[in-house]
């Protein structure tokens, strides 16, 4: 396996870190805003996602649709 040990996501050009794929990574923004229509939210945030019934299903939604935090995932970002 790849050495995978930047911290810089390769879409946007600034930190790789959970806030950023979450909330704000270019990669994701389409399946971001589909999701967050249909479950009809109005802002994300992490305590959002975190702390509330219809922010955890956003989210558990977006992180099956996205394979984030996969080992699929993992591999193609060291592509």
């Amino acid at each position: 396996m790849s050495n995978y040990d930047s911290n810089i996501c390769q879409f946007c050009n600034t930190k790789e870190n959970p806030e950023h794929l979450l909330l704000h990574c270019r990669r994701y923004s389409q399946i971001r805003s589909r999701i967050k229509q249909e479950k009809q939210l109005n802002q994300l945030s992490l305590k959002i996602l975190f702390g509330t019934k219809l922010g955890q299903d956003f989210l558990f939604e977006f992180l099956k649709e996205t394979s984030i935090a996969t080992r699929k995932w993992l591999l193609q970002q060291i592509e």
